[in-house]
């Protein structure tokens, strides 16, 4: 008798969990067919042109496309839903991107066409992270999975998916080839939509009435909420200022530091491994302890604990340090972006939630190449341990006033009215 009324209750379960393991597997398998190709492209490249100029047109083309993307896409988030938005972007994402491996088969590959298929790729998939962002907030409820974790959990997978996704690059592309591993990509798109299928009960979060007005008010509207909800504001400006400190750690500061205290080339994929190996361990310990912490906490535990890494690459320079240091920043920044986002989702109001989101990943977007100009040029100018003593003192400074901007999220709060424009 009692087996026989614990099969519902399990099926049940499992019926109520279905849509959050969907979007688990979606954001896994996009993640590990965006960072082969991520690898891929510019080996072909390489192939046809051994210019560095090359490299950076198409990188800075789609990090370009990616902002734009972002910002852009957020009022039809939410005219139109985010599962409908994320199935069609990943679907058109994987329509365009297919265009690379067809081109180079027909024998006409050209560097103007890696730089506008891959921006045109990269423009059509960028609303992907902010829908399924907006999914996981009805799809944690259904599976009684509390918001806090379930965005905790969530960014677990695509974390994962790097650390997939290069490894079998590398395998395939000796194997297949670069094209093949493009098409790959484009299979990981049709498969990460169709997941998004069984993503069920995210609506259009705009009114009838909403929705009628034209598509500059929405744009102007959403970024008034940024602006105008302090919270959201300040963590906004946060969360654009520590993107522009943490964007160089990888691309600028550890080749130069490894350069400087005469570490084989090797011991760069190293430092990359750990750092990764790092944020995923740090999102796994947030995972597992969740309820007995305070975000409050957590944020100033995780930016003083990235301080004293600097400071550790700063006061003992050498190949220990560096990999010392690179898995303790790892670990404290791996909480930090499921709990930006909880705090905008918990200081915004449902409508324009989707343009908040976008106009902040956007920002966040645009201080990675910033950052990484601005830290190399300040290596021309300065030592490399002034260098990383102040960035030190900027994560350190930034620990209290970021707490206090996380205490007030977790204070309660009447019920928010949208903003007026």
């Amino acid at each position: 008798m009692t087996l026989d009324q614990s099969q519902p209750l399990a099926s049940e379960t499992a019926v109520r969990r279905g849509p959050f393991l969907l979007l688990l597997a979606s954001a896994l398998v996009n993640m590990i067919g965006s960072t082969m190709t991520l690898v891929a492209i510019p080996l072909i490249v390489l192939s046809v042109t051994r210019s560095p100029l090359a490299l950076g047109v198409v990188s800075a083309a789609e990090t370009a496309a990616v902002v734009v993307g972002m910002f852009l896409s957020g009022p039809l988030i939410d005219r139109v839903g985010p599962r409908r938005m994320a199935i069609w972007s990943s679907l058109l994402a994987g329509a365009v991107l297919a265009a690379i491996p067809i081109t180079a088969s027909l024998g006409e590959m050209e560097i103007w066409t890696l730089a506008v298929v891959g921006a045109a790729a990269a423009l059509a998939a960028s609303p992907g992270l902010t829908c399924r962002q907006m999914l996981l907030g009805a799809a944690a409820t259904t599976a009684g999975v509390g918001q806090a974790r379930a965005g905790s959990v969530y960014w677990i997978f695509p974390r994962l998916g790097m650390v997939i996704g290069g490894p079998l690059a590398v395998a395939l592309l000796a194997s297949l080839g670069n094209t093949a591993v493009i098409w790959l990509d484009v299979a990981s798109f049709v498969i990460s939509a169709a997941l998004i299928l069984g993503v069920a009960g995210a609506r259009p979060s705009m009114s009838g009435q909403q929705a009628s007005s034209s598509y500059m008010r929405d744009l102007a509207e959403g970024l008034q909420a940024v602006w105008s909800i302090r919270a959201v504001r300040l963590m906004t400006i946060t969360a654009f200022v520590l993107s522009a400190f943490d964007a160089p750690r990888i691309s600028v500061i550890a080749p130069v530091y490894l350069s400087r205290v005469g570490a084989p080339s090797t011991v760069l994929a190293w430092v990359v491994g750990i750092y990764t190996a790092g944020s995923l361990a740090g999102l796994v310990l947030y995972t597992l302890f969740l309820p007995r912490l305070s975000i409050r906490w957590v944020l100033a535990g995780c930016l003083t604990a990235t301080g004293c890494a600097y400071l550790l690459l700063a006061a003992a320079p050498g190949i220990p340090a560096a990999l010392i240091g690179m898995m303790l920043a790892g670990i404290a920044q791996g909480p930090f972006l499921p709990i930006m986002i909880q705090i905008v989702n918990e200081n915004t109001v449902p409508h324009v939630r989707g343009r908040v989101l976008g106009a902040i990943m956007a920002a966040v977007s645009v201080a990675l190449p910033l950052g990484n100009l601005t830290f190399g040029a300040a290596l021309e100018a300065v030592p490399l341990w002034i260098a990383l003593g102040a960035t030190a003192a900027a994560y350190l400074g930034a620990a209290w006033p970021v707490a206090r901007i996380a205490s007030r999220s977790e204070d309660p709060k009447p019920e928010l009215a949208p903003p007026a424009v």
